[in-house]
């Protein structure tokens, strides 16, 4: 199956008078995908984390995890068992991290794990999206 990453980023360059419209795309093929939604209940404690589970894809090419969280639900990406605090980052509500590369048959730190902690006390119960493609 064919995966297709992509997307525009539209800015304004330092000086410019115009914005700027940069396409970025990356394809890839996959032979097994895992998609979940993490659901967060309200009153979910600080430091809360769930693991994302790969399934049987050993070799992500794509990979996106999007916070739809309500306000003040921010989150926290881990990758590869970077822990809470070095190395995380950070997605307010709304917004979305994504990996997206050409078939490689092999790459010298392949993405393997991902955990996602919550950073405050929600107030109210939201979603986490996930979305895992390689083979």
């Amino acid at each position: 199956m064919d995966l297709s990453l992509s997307g525009n980023v539209n800015y304004l360059p330092p000086g410019g008078s115009s914005n700027t419209n940069t396409p970025l795309a990356a394809a890839a093929t996959y032979g097994a995908q895992s998609l979940a939604t993490i659901d967060v209940p309200s009153g979910t404690a600080s430091g809360t984390s769930f693991d994302v589970g790969f399934g049987s894809v050993a070799n992500p090419v794509g990979f996106v995890v999007k916070n739809t969280m309500p306000s003040g639900g921010d989150i926290s990406i881990n990758l590869n068992g970077s822990g809470q605090g070095t190395g995380a980052v950070s997605i307010s509500p709304g917004g979305f991290i994504s990996l997206a590369q050409p078939n490689r048959p092999t790459i010298q730190k392949p993405l393997v794990a991902c955990r996602i902690y919550i950073l405050q006390t929600t107030v109210a119960s939201g979603t986490i999206e996930v979305m895992v493609f390689g083979d």
